[in-house]
């Protein structure tokens, strides 16, 4: 196996692992706060959504919703195609953001594609070659999948936890007790064909 055919392995795998982990998601659990003011998307004029977000992050991070999760991964999915396959133009400010979980899903499944197209453009002899990213830095080319891959894992892991979280705070959580949850669309079989918890 060479090394464009081990990064796409990587991502795609990562990737899969993610989408299983919001399989089902309703706009409830897209929105719903772990505490007040989580951190989520929300509407600042008629008919434009935005995200909270600070440079530098708050120390300690504040919590956040599925839906700030989802947008999250989208967006920086777009940022990265974009500045180090792309035209190097677009901003953070100028990406348009969902208002559900089905758009949210879909600006996902966007950016995923962007990326596997340009990995599969680029012959493993270019894979040292430097490309751009959105604050100025210079990467090799394999860095950009490797840290999406890698994004993917992490934040698929927080989802994972705010969805079981969001279950056992629910009304049929609680009267549920302990042990697992019943078997729902959102613990499918994965790939493997074993059902494990998704964390």
């Amino acid at each position: 196996m060479d090394s464009r055919q081990l990064l796409t392995t990587t991502m795609a795998r990562s990737y899969a692992r993610l989408r299983a982990r919001v399989e089902g998601l309703t706009d409830e659990e897209f929105f719903w706060q772990p505490r007040p003011d989580s951190w989520t998307i929300y509407e600042d004029m008629p008919g434009h959504w935005t995200y909270h977000y600070a440079i530098p992050e708050p120390d300690p991070a504040p919590l956040t919703t599925i839906g700030w999760q989802l947008v999250h991964l989208g967006t920086t999915k777009l940022m990265y195609h974009e500045w180090a396959y792309g035209d190097a133009r677009l901003t953070f400010p100028q990406i348009e953001i969902p208002s559900d979980a089905a758009g949210a899903l879909q600006l996902l499944e966007r950016g995923q594609t962007m990326l596997a197209n340009d990995l599969r453009a680029t012959p493993d002899a270019q894979l040292d070659e430097p490309r751009k990213t959105n604050w100025g830095d210079l990467w090799p080319a394999w860095r950009i999948f490797t840290t999406m891959s890698d994004h993917d894992a992490f934040h698929g892991g927080v989802i994972g936890y705010l969805r079981d979280l969001y279950y056992w705070s629910s009304p049929k959580g609680r009267r549920f007790g302990r042990g697992f949850p019943p078997t729902t669309p959102r613990r499918r079989q994965g790939a493997s064909g074993s059902t494990r918890p998704r964390r």
